[in-house]
């Protein structure tokens, strides 16, 4: 029944159709400006939308390129996992050094390769290290292999083995001095009835401390708690190991500021036959100085960050105490309040029985005070 009232109707609307008069090409005018005025509101409408989206990339870049610090955790730890597996078959992540506090800071700069840098209120430049994962520490076979191949003695085990194992650290980021801390740096403090004076002000014979021909040479003879002073004084403080080694080799695990082939070149080793017998791979009078050497003088021997003589010159005094890896900066070794023994970083221009690579570590006295032992100074980003 329904079928046959929809057939009845449309014949009746075909009848009619047929019984009107046929429209000119007049008559359908208004239906070509219907249409032309649909396709331009059409465009309008397409157009708004892509302005729109144009607008909504614009603002979400910005967000995108200042990601939360969980986002940068996950994003360096996939670029750095690679680097990891290559460099020890089983890294641990952990983290470790300080939160920045926010608050007023000196005006950074950035140098023409991309360094930022920092002159603090003591006139004393520091270069920035980045946020992110980096891998500290190394493997035995590497150590061994490394100190084997440049003649060091005692290359064994109890040597070498507590810089093992490899890890990932997260840090936040912090400025390191570019230069060891100098005699003059020191001297501020000094004249300032902060510091206390070197222990010794000789190097060998020579008049070394005060005297303005070494003004710009590393201070050494000063303790531990000395180079904490003149930090305090800075508003600075002495770094973590694991801030010492990032800014020493970088995010990939080098084994030298510059790379991963020792050159004697590119800082101030034990490449003289006054103290002893034993001359660093690369020949007597190598890197050209018998003792310490004016700060930043081997420019090819900077890390990645920007940091001059991180290996060799003089060993480094770092805020850790002497305790045994995987390294943890919350089980207690970062605790400046606590007595015992602490690390020293970076190798010299003396004592060939230490391996120069930025993951070795060696642990002293506090209270000890030599001519191959000096320090430099970091602050937190913000501070």
């Amino acid at each position: 029944m329904g079928k046959r009232n929809q057939h009845s109707r449309r014949t009746q609307e075909m009848e009619k159709r047929n019984q009107s008069p046929q429209k000119s090409l007049g008559d359908d005018k208004p239906n070509f400006l219907l249409i032309a005025a649909i396709i331009t509101t059409t465009g309008v409408i397409i157009a708004a939308i892509i302005s729109y989206f144009g607008s909504i990339n614009q603002v979400l870049l910005p967000i995108e390129a200042t990601q939360t610090a969980e986002a940068l955790r996950t994003s360096v730890a996939a670029v750095t996992q690679s680097a990891a597996v290559s460099n020890t078959s089983s890294p641990s992540v952990v983290q470790g050094g300080s939160m920045p506090v926010a608050s007023q800071t000196p005006m950074p700069t950035s140098s023409p390769n991309l360094i930022e840098t920092l002159i603090d209120e003591k006139k004393v430049e520091m270069v920035k290290v980045p946020e992110g994962y980096f891998i500290m520490g190394s493997t035995l076979t590497d150590m061994l292999l490394e100190c084997n191949k440049l003649n060091y003695k005692n290359c064994t085990e109890v040597r070498y083995g507590d810089s093992v194992p490899s890890q990932q650290i997260y840090l936040m980021d912090y400025y390191i001095d570019k230069f060891e801390v100098t005699n003059e740096n020191y001297l501020s403090c000094v004249n300032e009835d902060v510091c206390q004076e070197p222990t010794d002000t000789k190097l060998s014979n020579d008049d070394y401390f005060g005297n303005p021909e070494f003004n710009n040479y590393p201070v050494i003879h000063v303790t531990w708690d000395m180079a904490k002073t003149y930090c305090d004084w800075r508003g600075a403080r002495l770094p973590t190991e694991a801030e010492w080694e990032k800014a020493a080799r970088g995010v990939n695990g080098q084994t030298y500021p510059w790379g991963n082939s020792f050159d004697c070149k590119k800082g101030n080793f034990d490449d003289e036959t006054r103290f002893d017998e034993f001359v660093v791979y690369g020949g007597k009078s190598c890197d050209g100085y018998d003792m310490t050497a004016p700060v930043g003088t081997f420019k090819d021997g900077v890390s990645p960050f920007g940091a001059y003589d991180m290996a060799g010159n003089v060993w480094e005094w770092v805020s850790s105490l002497y305790k045994p890896y995987p390294y943890d900066a919350k089980d207690g070794r970062e605790d400046a309040s606590v007595q015992g023994i602490h690390v020293i970083r970076g190798g010299s221009w003396l004592w060939y029985d230490y391996l120069p690579a930025t993951y070795h570590r060696v642990w002293i006295d506090p209270a000890s005070t030599y001519n191959i032992i000096g320090f430099r100074c970091v602050r937190d980003v913000g501070q």
